[in-house]
């Protein structure tokens, strides 16, 4: 790298969105850390680090930093932060009371690392997530500072188009990998915080969620009403009652110990998996991020979350049975491969768990799945998804009305009311 002659400090904020308190003094102990000595910072440059619609629970922000080493030559540090929407967000406000930036440093700091040495131990080599770091002081703010994962060659997968089957499986594989890790520690170990038995529909936070739902269910009632093929069936079938539907949801996040258990992602669609390719555009590796939902409980959330958002339509239905059998496969190779001590779940038990937890594709579809398919938007935010005012109901309009989207719930609906999941 050749070294850059008389650098000054370039320390750009333009973006009104980027939270003034992000300041090059907190990086300070992060670059000491990865560079070694240094003479100085000569750019310190944060960016947005998402486009709209890309992520709703929390600020992207991406950071470069570069550093001029004491022999004159220029080197980069890209770093990824997470932080909250602030209390001014009706939504960062209810992000905020679910805990999850103290979930997910967990996360990062004690558990993926865990996971990641019982495989070392048993002779492979799985790598869950990006490195994380610590600020040089504390901001008061909420945050996770990350590795910037573009230089390794890594990106997300194009959401609206969906992820083919190479791709899936390769999800199906790490995701087995994760949880074969997490049931060995939860034995062999112990279990996991409080905390993470909790999950996005706490029985504490009913009315926040009612508040939440009210709107957007209204929204999804008229669309299914006028969109969708038999529709005022299937909107009777989805949404009858609100307060039975958050009782329902409240009820497919409490832990069953008679089923086999695991630590769930908990927000398993496509913008929280990487993908890394080589120069001949092979994918090689896949890696998760966003652990800021994880939950205690039956894997059939992950599974029902990640089929039911991201993998491409033609394959999402027609290879579901397959998809479940490639990664129990792959669960059982796992747990074997790390010595589980208890009985191993069946094909069966996995299928019967899932019928048990068919919320998760319910939930899904009329969530998650919605935002999938939504092409960027200046208006995708958390907000327009709870806010009642002019702006949010045509946010949710356009987002329930989007015809690629009423064409997959055409699909789905039929399939799921089949297997029994809309009971």
């Amino acid at each position: 790298m050749a070294p850059k002659e008389n650098a000054e400090v370039d320390i750009t904020n333009n973006n009104t969105s980027i939270p003034s308190w992000i300041k090059q003094e907190y990086f300070e102990d992060i670059i000491s850390e990865e560079i070694g000595k240094y003479s100085k910072i000569t750019k310190f440059q944060p960016e947005s680090g998402s486009a709209p619609g890309d992520n709703y629970a929390s600020v992207m922000i991406r950071i470069l930093i570069e550093v001029e080493l004491e022999d004159g030559y220029i080197k980069e540090l890209p770093l990824m932060m997470k932080t909250t929407h602030g209390e001014s967000s009706v939504g960062g406000q209810m992000v905020q009371e679910m805990g999850i930036f103290d979930k997910e440093s967990e996360i990062y700091e004690k558990i993926l690392p865990a996971f990641e040495k019982l495989y070392i131990e048993h002779g492979k080599k799985v790598d869950f997530g990006p490195k994380s770091y610590q600020l040089s002081k504390n901001p008061g703010v909420e945050n996770i500072v990350l590795e910037d994962l573009r230089p390794r060659k890594f990106k997300n997968a194009n959401r609206v188009e969906g992820l083919d089957m190479d791709h899936t499986k390769s999800v199906l594989r790490i995701l087995a990998e994760f949880h074969a890790a997490s049931a060995v520690y939860y034995e062999t170990i112990g279990p996991f915080a409080d905390k993470f038995n909790v999950g996005m529909f706490d029985p504490s936070k009913k009315d926040m969620f009612k508040e939440m739902y009210k709107p957007m269910v209204e929204v999804i009632r008229q669309s299914f009403l006028k969109n969708v093929d038999n529709g005022e069936h299937f909107t009777n079938k989805m949404f009858g009652d609100l307060d039975e539907m958050i009782d329902q949801n409240i009820e497919m996040c409490r832990i069953k110990p008679e089923e086999f258990n695991v630590l769930n992602h908990g927000d398993s669609w496509c913008n929280n998996i990487m993908f890394n390719y080589n120069d001949e555009g092979k994918r090689n590796e896949t890696i998760l991020v966003d652990f800021q939902m994880c939950k205690y409980g039956s894997p059939a959330q992950d599974l029902l979350y990640f089929i039911f958002s991201s993998p491409k339509q033609e394959i999402r239905l027609e290879k579901f049975d397959y998809m479940i059998k490639y990664y129990h496969d792959h669960l059982i190779e796992n747990l074997t491969l790390l010595n589980y001590p208890k009985q191993m779940p069946t094909l069966s038990d996995l299928h019967i768990s899932i019928l048990k937890n068919h919320g998760w594709a319910k939930s899904t579809t009329f969530g998650t799945l919605a935002i999938v398919l939504l092409e960027h938007t200046e208006n995708a935010n958390i907000d327009n998804f709870i806010k009642t005012d002019e702006e949010g109901v045509n946010f949710k309009n356009h987002l329930y009305s989007n015809p690629r989207y009423v064409k997959c719930l055409n699909d789905i609906l039929p399939w799921l009311e089949n297997r029994g999941m809309l009971e």
